[in-house]
């Protein structure tokens, strides 16, 4: 089996999640392999999201062993600089692999050889080949909203709508705290809202006008302040049961009023989805990448 942690550049199942295959026969690419699990991320790098990498490697590497002979995990080549340092190490510490293959051009991988070696895990360094070519970002993005507009197309997508109370929100705040009346809201905040909620730790409020925003933000009370309109297009993960992702989805709205999303998502039968996780990637009406948001955005 193969688990496919690279979430920009993607070979099984679309960016932004972690894709895992069952390989039964000889394939030229891993474009080629059928995700047969995922876990969704939410973002197409790593950083600010190194908590649901490491999950997610590990929840599939475990599931895909399962089985099978060997399980390869393909991981992201950030490999520079603190953030990338710690999702390595922390990745490999988590699924304890057998074997680590590092591929490197000149010695830049000697601190993690060292470091996994130090904490018991067996590894073999080995040169990258010089016919590999390092992308810039312009081609990695491009390679990503292929990717994306490859996934939607191909597999066709349907407009659905989705109840909230039976597949609620989930890797934040809003959609979880007591709703607020717009009097109630407005009588605290001294604003017109379009939605608020309380929670022991403050107010999320959704507001009217954008200009509102930069008060609000500062407002004492408020734990998060976002702009009416903030959920069109975000990318977002249908999951199981289990967490795991059945399928990815764009927002239409979330009417959180009413308590449902409507979505346009490849999946045609919503009946498993159980849970709703909004992601940090806003993709336009062609299902190209159009804004990366900051962590903890929405």
């Amino acid at each position: 089996a193969v688990v496919d942690s690279d979430v920009g550049q993607s070979s099984i199942g679309p960016p932004a999640t972690i894709g895992a295959a069952r390989l039964t026969r000889p394939l030229a690419s891993l474009l080629d392999a059928e995700m047969e699990v995922g876990y969704f991320v939410g973002s197409t790098t790593p950083v600010g999201h190194l908590l649901p990498m490491v999950v997610g490697v590990e929840r599939l590497a475990s599931r895909m062993a399962v089985g099978c002979d060997a399980v390869l995990i393909d991981t992201t080549g950030m490999v520079h600089g603190g953030v990338a340092r710690a999702l390595k190490l922390y990745k490999a510490d988590a699924v304890r692999p057998r074997l680590t293959i590092l591929l490197e051009r000149d010695g830049e991988l000697t601190w993690l050889a060292r470091q996994l070696e130090a904490m018991g895990l067996e590894t073999r360094r080995v040169p990258a080949s010089p016919w590999v070519k390092a992308r810039d970002r312009g081609d990695r993005r491009m390679l990503r909203e292929r990717a994306f507009q490859a996934h939607f197309k191909r597999r066709g997508v349907v407009e659905a709508s989705l109840e909230l109370s039976k597949a609620p929100l989930v890797g934040g705040l809003l959609g979880t705290g007591r709703r607020l009346s717009g009097e109630e809201a407005e009588a605290k905040l001294g604003v017109k809202v379009a939605y608020c909620e309380e929670h022991p730790e403050g107010l999320v409020v959704v507001v009217e006008d954008p200009r509102d925003l930069a008060r609000l933000k500062e407002a004492s009370g408020v734990v998060k302040a976002l702009r009416r309109g903030f959920d069109e297009g975000l990318l977002a993960g249908l999951l199981d049961e289990e967490g795991l992702l059945l399928e990815v989805a764009v927002v239409k709205k979330l009417d959180l009023g009413r308590g449902v999303a409507r979505l346009v998502t490849p999946l045609r039968d919503l009946s498993k989805v159980r849970a709703l996780k909004l992601g940090s990637i806003r993709l336009g009406r062609d299902f190209e990448e159009v804004e990366r948001l900051l962590p903890g955005a929405v």
